[in-house]
């Protein structure tokens, strides 16, 4: 047996894209504080997955 899952990440201030995904079936997972950084500064990512 082969497990598998979607897994999904967006920047907390991209409402619109976790929104998006849980329609899609996604479940929100977790929080990833200071996961990454980009021009506006350093990001909290919102994890999301399905199994």
């Amino acid at each position: 047996m082969t497990n598998r899952r979607i897994v999904s990440r967006y920047d907390s201030r991209n409402l619109g894209s976790g929104k998006v995904m849980l329609k899609c079936g996604l479940q929100y997972e977790g929080t990833l504080h200071n996961a990454d950084i980009d021009n506006l500064g350093i990001l909290t990512l919102l994890l999301c997955m399905h199994f």
